[in-house]
């Protein structure tokens, strides 16, 4: 049975404005293809592989944060919880639990709820698709760190959103890479837009992956929005220990060589965070 029962919500900022439409004017987010379901003359002509365009209020809602959740016929209880808790915006998007729908609350994340992935067993399916566990441990350890460091952040707007593959903002110059996360650090007239991929590295596991280079490629595409309150960057965060990466090789990088690509490791909890947010200009006040 298919219960097309969820809607993203997008989550408004403190001052009461909608946080999750205030895209620079350089047309942030990045687009390099038409959303789904769209069939403008002007959308059809083929972009090219860096250019931007702004994705609508609309476009995001309509078509990115709604939740398709199949559960077989048979969970008669499950499905009647779902569609009570679907009722219940304020459990929905302010509670986290493991049991009926998993899922976490983040006040950062521009749209809720976020659900999670493989936790309820009873669940076949959710598209798109819930949290993978080091997605989760990411949010958990960001969320953590900006609750224990207030004073850290002061003067400053962090808003994160999930970037879903095909849907959200894609480089096609990397077969079609498309982060994770999108965060926006804001300090008065001044936007970080960061890319996060918190996935392993199993595969490439050397400084040549195209993933780690984006955070200098990225540096070029900084300069075509020629504004200078604007800076892009980008991160892995990796879910394979550095131990396990450089496993097996003659001459691996150093930990520190990794670092300086904008490469952290998850597994170091209580650190990943802090230089993250020190690579991009958060500073501690005084």
């Amino acid at each position: 049975m298919w219960m097309k029962a969820i809607k993203g919500k997008n989550r408004k900022s403190r001052n009461g404005r909608n946080s999750g439409i205030n895209w620079p004017k350089t047309g942030f987010p990045l687009s390099t293809a038409p959303p789904s379901g769209r069939s403008s003359a002007k959308r059809r002509k083929k972009p090219s592989k860096n250019t931007p365009r702004r994705l609508s209020e609309n476009e995001i809602a309509e078509d990115h944060y709604a939740y398709t959740v199949r559960i077989d016929k048979k969970e008669t209880k499950l499905i009647e919880d779902v569609k009570k808790l679907v009722e219940d915006l304020e459990k929905l998007l302010k509670q986290e639990e493991k049991k009926i729908l998993p899922r976490i609350y983040f006040d950062r994340h521009l749209y809720l709820p976020i659900l999670l992935k493989g936790i309820n067993r009873k669940i076949d399916k959710i598209s798109p698709a819930g949290l993978e566990e080091s997605e989760r441990d990411f949010l958990v350890n960001m969320k953590q760190y900006i609750a224990e460091n207030k004073k850290e952040f002061k003067g400053y707007e962090i808003y994160l959103l999930r970037n879903f593959p095909k849907a959200g903002i894609g480089f096609f110059n990397l077969s079609g890479f498309y982060p994770d996360f999108i965060m926006w650090v804001k300090n008065k007239d001044r936007q970080r837009i960061v890319f996060l991929d918190p996935h392993g590295l199993e595969h490439e596991k050397t400084l040549d992956n195209q993933k780690i280079q984006l955070s200098k490629d990225i540096k070029q595409l900084e300069k075509t929005l020629r504004d200078k309150n604007i800076s892009l960057d980008s991160f892995v965060l990796s879910k394979t220990s550095y131990k396990s990466l450089i496993k097996g090789r003659t001459r691996p990088e150093s930990k520190e060589e990794f670092k300086a690509n904008h490469v952290l490791f998850l597994e170091d909890k209580e650190d990943w965070p802090a230089e993250l947010f020190q690579k991009v200009g958060v500073r501690m006040p005084g």
